[in-house]
């Protein structure tokens, strides 16, 4: 298998990442499932927009053009000679320090892995499976939408290196989880949204 990093293709086994890349430390960075079907990639255009929103909810740069990565997709199917499969598209925020200052990584990675995928055992495909559904709600109407801008459009500016101490402290205090949510919360009622 053959996997993309940074514009270059790599063995499954040489495609490897930083362990201080902020995807692995802080889960932070965005990411794609993407179908492929008989040859074609379902909704190319329609996954690529969506990265590019989560990103920009997140103020993370994604440092290929969108028709880059959108040629890069079906290379990268292509080279694995996969016609049906699954693709995961990946942009982490990049390589960084153990501080939570984002502004750290200067370089983001786009990663992607095409691959088949069979999420359940053969015969259930052929018989199919027995369901059970109920009426919960998935998530609670306050949630915070992650197509909301969170405290982040706030706090981030707060990390420059021209911070003076009173913006510092704040930041500090920004960092506790309940004032992130509280915030986040906050925007989200204000109706904050960037895509």
């Amino acid at each position: 298998m053959k996997v993309y990093i940074d514009g270059k293709y790599y063995d499954q086994q040489r495609a490897k990442i930083s362990v201080f890349d902020y995807g692995l430390l802080y889960g932070d960075g965005v990411f794609e499932g993407i179908r492929a079907y008989n040859g074609r990639v379902f909704k190319l255009k329609e996954h690529i927009d969506r990265l590019f929103c989560s990103a920009k909810a997140i103020l993370l740069t994604i440092p290929k053009s969108h028709a880059q990565i959108v040629g890069a997709v079906p290379e990268t199917c292509r080279r694995n000679k996969l016609r049906d499969g699954y693709i995961r598209l990946i942009v982490t925020r990049g390589v960084g320090t153990l501080g939570l200052n984002p502004n750290r990584c200067k370089h983001p990675s786009v990663i992607i892995i095409a691959d088949k995928i069979q999420l359940y055992p053969p015969e259930l495909y052929d018989a199919g499976m027995e369901i059970i559904t109920v009426p919960t709600t998935r998530n609670l109407h306050s949630a915070v939408n992650p197509a909301i801008m969170p405290v982040a459009k706030k706090v981030l500016p707060l990390f420059s290196k021209s911070a003076d101490k009173g913006s510092r402290r704040v930041c500090a205090m920004a960092t506790s989880v309940t004032a992130i949510l509280s915030a986040s919360q906050s925007l989200a009622r204000s109706g904050y949204f960037l895509c």
